[in-house]
């Protein structure tokens, strides 16, 4: 069951409109759309690319994945494994935006590079306040 061809997947290809991968079905049963930053559901959705075992903890820039995707690129020293970067992950943000890390947490993709993150709090602010952050960024 890992491609859109799928019995259960079959369903929400109309929904989705993509041929053969499910990660694309995924990101579009989650209802988010190819930007980077969405509010909604009690807050704001980010989709970050990470990499795990970097030498140091960084927010890299925003860039476009190979799906057409927005991202937020970012690398931690944590390695892959037990959650440890998905961990040095949250704390880094949590640090960068000034915001409890128990507001942030992975709503998808928790053994993926690429991650859905949902930041809880008041959708306009921070909207605002994450969408200065991300226009500050630079390309990557």
């Amino acid at each position: 069951m890992s491609d859109c061809r799928s019995e259960r997947s079959r369903q929400r290809k109309p929904e989705c409109g993509l041929e053969s991968v499910y990660r694309r079905c995924k990101i579009a049963r989650y209802g988010i759309a190819p930007e980077a930053l969405i509010a909604g559901n009690g807050g704001v959705t980010l989709r970050i690319r990470l990499r795990p075992g970097a030498s140091r903890d960084a927010v890299l820039g925003r860039g476009v994945l190979a799906e057409g995707e927005h991202a937020v690129l970012a690398a931690v020293s944590a390695p892959p494994e037990d959650g440890k970067a998905n961990a040095a992950l949250i704390r880094l943000l949590a640090k960068v935006w000034h915001l409890p890390k128990t507001s942030i947490t992975i709503a998808g993709g928790a053994t993926s590079r690429t991650k859905l993150l949902h930041v809880a709090g008041p959708p306009e602010p921070l909207m605002a306040q994450l969408g200065a952050w991300l226009d500050s960024l630079p390309e990557a």
